[in-house]
């Protein structure tokens, strides 16, 4: 039994002469057995003659649960029972003509349990063949379908699922992740192959590089072969300091697209990882060979999107999804005011960085206005030229995406610009999601929070409500809004009938505030508008909601 033994040792020699001595064995980190499977068997049915008359009425074969055993132990080396199910008496199974009506390929489970009653099992599959064609011809036509949908049962819609072989048209997989290929003439060998290339930029953030620097650190190893694979960016069967160097570039807007790899990839289901340290190194199936075509096959592929460790890519329509966080991680500017062809340095620091780890953004500025002459970052934070862009500086943009320990008011940007007139800083920059969007990474959870910019000095002296980001949208968005002094706030969400969603008024102190809209409040995708009253004023905008 697991638990901590006292064992008693004697010796004895061939003159009754005896010597006895004890240890402890220490059992109690002893664990449940390990199931490792073999990823997919294939059985051959045989003909037999069950009644004696000397000829064949039936094909069958049976096969033992030890025959998909591909090591399966004990870390305490206890022996351990095969069987197709927890109960241990269920050690093998028997096909026969019947069993490959339909799909010929069957899931099995291998049960692994040690003399303590631990049970552990793994997951794979057998194909049953005929290949005496013994048992009656199936149809003439067969249908193949499937399913494809994240390793958390998210489905995936227009995933391109390519029939090779079939003369048959590629098809999309719809809202609800399905395909389907419907009287495809028997006999052929043909390959299911699901891919999807858009929205490199989906689900992916400063969060996913927070993620996998810990992994690499070996400070939270990932426990999920998806997730290896999602983190394995650049496809070199490795996960490195490289894949956090593309992944960064892709954040800024430096590339467009990851060389060596494609934005999603794909596993099939019945594929089973043993070893989770070999994953990247194992040869998983991202196609589907069918050779020959005998009946119906439904064939499911998990979905993994490249480098969105957190899980946040959307998966249906093309619009991201968003989802963050209510902590705030506030960037404050010192307000200044500029005479032509002065030059001044803006210092971009972080109010309450010490409950954050990392953060991304575009500066967006009017270049008719002000002109970037210079950007340093901070060698103490190790803030240097890699997290930052300046290819668009001239439309006036900048993108940043940095993470690691930062404290309450450290500096992460010095920015140089020379007016070309006469310019309120204030009124010249902007925190948008032009090129990389405006978030911050909680620290201790790695989820993603909101980003604001504050303007010390600044004297607030108009009542500013700005559009809503994301737009469209369809999980949640922010509606940022600028007080002049302390006051009540009506907001109203109504459609282009007039129809009112949504009514609050809230108490806010002067400066910046965020609202936060969810779809939950709303319901339906479709154009609306927001008004924002505020003491005398009233400012309404419009925005969009998509499923």
């Amino acid at each position: 039994p697991i638990g901590r033994h006292i064992v008693k040792w004697e010796v004895e020699d061939r003159c009754g002469n005896t010597a006895k001595s004890q240890f402890v064995l220490d059992l109690r980190n002893c664990k449940s057995p390990v199931a490792y499977c073999y990823n997919g068997l294939s059985t051959n049915l045989t003909p037999m003659d069950t009644n004696g008359d000397g000829i064949a009425d039936t094909a069958m074969d049976s096969v033992w649960a030890k025959d998909f055993d591909a090591g399966s132990y004990h870390s305490c080396g206890y022996y351990v029972a095969l069987s197709f199910s927890a109960d241990t008496n269920d050690i093998y199974r028997v096909y026969n003509c019947d069993s490959i009506s339909g799909s010929t390929l069957k899931t099995v489970e291998l049960w692994v349990t040690d003399i303590n009653g631990n049970t552990s099992f793994c997951r794979t599959f057998i194909d049953v063949q005929d290949n005496s064609h013994f048992c009656p011809p199936n149809l003439k036509n067969s249908n193949v379908e499937g399913l494809i949908e994240t390793e958390k049962s998210d489905r995936v819609q227009n995933v391109t699922i390519d029939l090779a072989n079939s003369g048959m048209n590629e098809v999309k997989t719809d809202a609800d992740g399905k395909y389907s290929f419907l009287q495809i003439p028997n006999g052929q060998a043909i390959i299911v192959k699901p891919s999807k290339t858009d929205g490199w930029l989906n689900g992916v953030s400063t969060a996913d590089i927070v993620k996998i620097q810990r992994h690499i650190l070996g400070l939270e190893s990932f426990k999920s072969a998806y997730k290896m694979i999602a983190a394995d960016v650049n496809s070199s069967k490795s996960i490195t300091a490289k894949d956090v160097s593309d992944l960064r570039k892709l954040i800024l807007g430096i590339t467009s697209e990851i060389l060596g790899n494609t934005s999603w990839r794909f596993v099939h289901q019945l594929y089973s990882f043993n070893d989770i340290n070999s994953v990247l190194t194992q040869n998983f199936p991202e196609s589907y060979v069918i050779n020959p075509l005998k009946g119906n096959m439904n064939l499911d592929f998990y979905a993994v999107k490249v480098g969105d460790v957190n899980e946040s890519a959307a998966t249906k329509g093309f619009n991201n999804n968003i989802s963050r966080n209510r902590n705030t991680l506030e960037l404050q500017i010192d307000e200044l005011v500029m005479s032509k062809e002065e030059v001044e340095d803006l210092k971009i620091h972080v109010a309450n960085g010490s409950a954050f780890e990392g953060l991304q953004f575009t500066m967006q500025w009017n270049p008719d206005q002000i002109e970037l002459e210079a950007i340093r970052g901070n060698d103490e934070l190790k803030i240097r030229e890699e997290h930052f862009s300046v290819l668009q500086s001239r439309e006036g943009k900048l993108s940043f995406s940095w993470n690691g320990d930062m404290k309450d008011g450290d500096l992460i940007l010095n920015l140089r610009f020379k007016a070309k007139q006469p310019t309120k800083i204030s009124e010249a920059i902007l925190l948008t999601s032009a090129i990389t969007p405006a978030l911050s990474v909680v620290k201790g959870n790695e989820e993603e929070g909101q980003l604001a910019l504050n303007f010390n000095g600044s004297v607030l002296d108009e009542f500013m409500v700005l559009q809503n980001e994301p737009n469209p949208w369809n999980h949640e968005t922010a509606i940022g809004m600028l007080l002049p002094q302390s006051g009540e706030v009506g907001i109203t969400v109504y459609d282009v009938a007039g129809k009112v969603f949504l009514r609050e008024r809230k108490q806010m102190n002067k400066g910046y505030h965020q609202f936060i809209l969810n779809e939950s409040q709303i319901g339906h995708s479709g154009v609306y508008y927001y008004q924002v009253d505020y003491l005398t004023n009233t400012i309404t905008r419009k925005m969009i909601i998509t499923k």
